[in-house]
């Protein structure tokens, strides 16, 4: 049979292995390369906005002093790199902060979330209640923290600053909530129609099914990177969507 005939070591097939042996190479060189990227994904709700302009007779406090704005933010900063980030490749001059624009200042601040006890994450507001600096011991990929902040801006206010030495500034990926939906799904459906690990029957639907799912996930999640400039294939922990 013809078909059999291009099967059986032929050259058309060689070139086929070929490319697919050197697109694998591709592919382990970009994903293997060492980076260290500090991101955020930010949320904000403002509950009152400037109320005493509209009825002057009402008066929110906060600890018996008037406050015009309340806003509540969520936000997650985790390391999206596969290189270790550590306190000292923190510039002291550009620290890792949230910070207010004046003259708005944090009424309350709270830890939701720490991917490990050991990272040491810890958080210091300034004097003024206008500046939160998060610092920590070491950061792994994926790890990273949430938090629930109050304060007295607006949902612009508030800015998420700092650096790590031979990386960039920290990025806002707050459009993650809809990145790597596709993948998330996709790993979820493999560990449910995979069976219990370490199962023959385990093994074989994992084996049959991996590569289908990959390939329809693949696609869709290469589009949406793109539209950001980048081409990634990560699954990030659920607790850094903050939906």
């Amino acid at each position: 049979m013809k078909i059999l005939k291009y099967l059986d070591g032929g050259p058309i097939l060689n070139l086929v292995f070929l490319i697919i042996a050197v697109f694998g190479i591709l592919i382990a060189l970009y994903y293997g390369r060492k980076i260290k990227k500090l991101v955020f994904n930010i949320k904000s709700t403002n509950l009152i906005r400037s109320y005493e302009n509209i009825i002057p007779q009402i008066t929110v406090l906060y600890k018996d002093l008037p406050i015009p704005n309340l806003t509540v933010a969520r936000v997650a900063i985790w390391n999206f790199g596969n290189d270790v980030i550590n306190q000292i490749d923190v510039p002291k001059l550009d620290q890792i902060k949230l910070t207010l624009n004046n003259p708005f200042q944090f009424l309350e601040t709270a830890v939701n979330f720490t991917s490990k006890v050991s990272n040491n994450f810890a958080i210091q507001v300034s004097e003024a209640k206008n500046e939160l600096v998060i610092t920590f011991d070491f950061i792994e990929q994926n790890d990273g923290l949430t938090l629930t902040l109050f304060h007295t801006g607006n949902s612009t206010d508030l800015i998420v600053k700092g650096a790590v030495k031979g990386a960039d500034k920290i990025e806002d990926y707050s459009f993650l909530t809809w990145y790597n939906v596709g993948a998330l799904v996709g790993k979820l459906m493999l560990v449910k129609i995979g069976g219990k690990k370490g199962t023959f029957l385990g093994t074989v639907i994992r084996v049959v099914f991996a590569p289908i799912l990959f390939l329809l996930i693949l696609p869709g999640d290469i589009v949406l990177s793109l539209g950001n400039g980048r081409l990634k294939y990560k699954l990030i922990k659920k607790e850094y969507f903050l939906v």
